[in-house]
């Protein structure tokens, strides 16, 4: 199952704030948080159309980008940035030995686009329309 990275450039001198995510039934015991938490108290909008989707039969909060999503919020509040969900960048969604490329599946792909990249480098952001 794919684990994916996600990315805060936050514009000063020292590097981005990353987090990573994991699919629902991936997930350690001690970092099973709903994502839906973060992401409704940091990005109530955003909240609003994530949680209105559900094309493959599951919640979209189970995708490990909604996890990377809702700690990356977290992360940035923690740091004392405002949220800017513009310089937010999800890389391609790996298997566990970094090899096996996945796409996003339909869940995601209504609230994220491809950024840039081929291959392994491909990125995502959320859509404009939802920043």
């Amino acid at each position: 199952m794919p684990t994916i990275t996600a990315d805060f450039n936050h514009g000063h001198n020292h590097g981005p704030i990353f987090s990573r995510g994991e699919n629902a039934v991936d997930r350690p015991v001690n970092d099973r948080r709903a994502p839906s938490i973060n992401v409704r108290a940091y990005a109530p909008a955003l909240y609003a159309h994530i949680n209105a989707v559900n094309e493959v039969r599951r919640s979209p909060w189970a995708c490990a980008e909604a996890q990377a999503l809702s700690k990356l919020l977290w992360y940035i509040r923690r740091a004392g940035y405002v949220i800017d969900l513009s310089r937010i960048t999800f890389g391609r969604p790996t298997g566990y030995d970094g090899a096996e490329l996945w796409t996003p599946c339909d869940n995601c792909l209504e609230w994220l686009e491809q950024a840039g990249g081929w291959g392994p480098d491909v990125t995502y952001r959320i859509r404009p329309e939802l920043q």
